[in-house]
C-alpha cells in the first residue's frame, strides 16, 4: 500500500499479507511520498519497486526509485538498489526475449528548493537487469511530458508476429496544458546493434490529462483502454474540470493502429483495472474526484457509487454493478481459488474496503 501525503512525506508504507480471506499487516517499509508499487520475479528471486517522489521540503525534487528483494531467511523485503529518478510517477516491469527491464515514468524535471516554476518536458528511463551484476543499469532515454504512466503490452500481429509495446500517459505540459498526445512505442529488435530498444510507433493517442492505459484482451482481440483524468487545469470544479470522456481502442491488426472503439463518461479518473470471473470481462474506474459532489465547506470528496462495466459482446462494455465507495486512487483483484476480491486505494480518507464478487 503506497502511503501518500502532501503534509509528511516520509511515511511508512505498509505490507499485508492474504491470508484467510482477509489481508493482514505483514512489513512496514520507510517511503517518501510514494505513487506506485510493482512486484516482479527474476528467476528464483521475488522483487519489489517503488516510485518515492520527494523526500522533503529542503530538498531539490531528485528522488528514485527503490528496488527491494525478497530475503528468504528473514522472510521479508530487503534494500537492494536505488534507481535515480525525477518525481518518478510510475514503474512498470516487463520482459522481452529473456531479459528484465523496468520502465520509470518522470513526471517532471528535477529543480531546486526555493524555484516554484515546473518543467514537465523531461526523459523517462527504462533499465535493464544485468544477470552477472544482478543489479539495473540505465538502458534507454525516452523524451516524456508530464508522465504518469507507463504499460506495457505484447500483441500478436496478423502475420502472427509477437509486438511488444510501451505507451506513456502524458499528463500536462509545463503550459498546463492537458489535451496533449500520448505515445506509442514499439520493440525493435535491430536496433542498438542487434540488442534491440524501442522506437515511436507510427501512432499518437490524444489524451486529456492521461493517467493510465490498461491492455487486455477479449476473444482474441486486443483492446487499450485511456483514463482521462481532466478536461482543462483553468476550470473549477463547479464547471466540470474533472468530467471527463475516457476512450477505449481496439487494435486493428490489418491497418496495425489502433482505433476508437468506445466511450466512457468517466470523473477524475486515475486508473482503469481490467479483471475476469469466470468467461465474463470486467472494467472498473479509480474515480478519484466525482464531478460536482465535492464537499466545498469541508474540502472533502463526496462518497460516490463506483460503476464496474460488464462486456456483452456487441453491446460491448455495459453498466453491470454499483459499488458505493470513497473516491478511489487504484482499484486491485484478488483471485483467491474460486473467489474474486475487489480492494481500492481510498483517495480521500485513512480506511479502505474489500469487496468480494457474488456470481448471480
Amino acid at each position: 500500500m503506497a502511503n501518500y501525503n502532501n503534509h509528511q512525506r516520509k511515511q511508512k508504507s505498509m505490507m499485508f499479507k492474504w491470508e484467510n480471506e482477509s489481508l493482514l499487516p505483514y512489513q512496514n517499509i520507510s517511503t517518501y511520498s510514494p505513487s506506485s508499487w510493482t512486484s516482479f520475479q527474476i528467476g528464483r528471486h521475488f522483487y519489489l519497486a517503488v516510485t518515492n517522489m520527494q523526500k522533503s521540503s529542503t530538498q531539490a525534487v531528485t528522488e528514485s526509485v527503490v528496488v527491494y528483494k525478497w530475503h528468504t531467511k528473514k522472510k521479508k523485503f530487503k534494500f537492494h538498489q536505488d534507481l535515480p529518478s525525477s518525481v518518478p510517477r510510475d514503474v512498470e516491469y516487463f520482459e522481452i526475449n529473456g531479459n528484465h527491464y523496468l520502465a520509470v515514468a518522470n513526471h517532471r524535471a528535477s529543480q531546486s528548493a526555493n524555484n516554484t516554476s515546473y518543467n514537465y518536458s523531461t526523459r523517462s528511463f527504462i533499465w535493464k537487469f544485468e544477470k552477472d551484476e544482478k543489479l539495473f543499469r540505465e538502458f534507454q532515454k525516452i523524451p516524456t511530458v508530464g508522465a504518469w504512466d507507463w504499460t506495457y503490452f505484447s500483441t500478436l500481429s496478423q502475420s502472427g508476429d509477437l509486438f511488444h509495446f510501451l505507451v506513456v500517459a502524458n499528463t500536462i505540459n509545463s503550459k498546463q496544458e492537458v489535451q496533449l498526445e500520448s505515445k506509442i512505442y514499439y520493440w525493435n529488435q535491430l536496433m542498438a546493434g542487434g540488442l534491440g530498444n524501442f522506437e515511436e510507433y507510427n501512432q499518437n493517442i490524444p489524451t486529456s490529462g492521461a493517467t493510465d492505459f490498461e491492455h487486455f484482451e477479449i476473444d482474441g482481440e486486443s483492446y487499450l483502454a485511456v483514463a482521462n483524468s481532466i478536461k482543462s487545469v483553468q476550470l473549477d470544479n463547479q464547471n466540470g474540470r474533472h468530467s471527463t470522456v475516457s476512450v477505449i481502442y481496439k487494435a486493428n491488426k490489418s491497418t496495425q493502429r489502433f482505433d476508437v472503439f468506445q466511450e466512457i463518461s468517466t470523473y477524475g479518473i486515475i486508473d482503469w483495472e481490467y479483471f475476469t470471473i469466470g468467461n465474463d470481462s470486467y472494467l472498473i474506474a479509480s474515480n478519484q474526484r466525482p464531478g460536482h459532489m465535492s464537499d466545498e465547506t469541508t474540502n472533502q470528496l463526496a462518497t460516490k457509487e463506483t460503476t464496474i462495466y460488464r462486456w456483452k459482446g456487441t453491446e460491448k462494455f455495459v453498466p453491470s454493478n454499483k459499488i458505493e465507495a470513497a473516491p478511489a486512487a487504484d482499484w486491485e483483484v484478488i483471485q483467491d481459488g474460486r473467489q474474486t476480491y475487489l480492494i481500492y486505494a481510498n483517495g480521500a480518507g485513512a480506511t479502505t474496503q474489500i469487496y468480494r464478487a457474488k456470481l448471480r
